[in-house]
């Protein structure tokens, strides 16, 4: 499991979330240690638009897009 977090103040958050895993009886990691295995990834849903229609929009505001699909409508 990865937790991701907005803070402003790392170490408090780091022993609030390292509680959580206390509480039942896991084991976490430092900070950043299996995060380089992963990348961040978003879905974007949008309506009534077609396939290429999309892709170019995506493409042209510089977005690094790995796949789409259409459904109707």
């Amino acid at each position: 499991m990865i937790v991701d977090c907005l803070t402003d103040n790392n170490s408090r958050t780091y022993m609030d979330v390292r509680q959580c895993f206390v509480k039942n009886d896991a084991k976490i990691g430092t900070p950043g240690a299996v995060s380089h295995m992963f990348e961040h990834q978003a879905v974007f849903q949008f309506q009534g638009t077609d396939e290429e229609g999309t892709l170019e929009a995506l493409v042209m505001a510089d977005v690094d897009v790995s796949d789409i699909e259409a459904d109707e409508g």
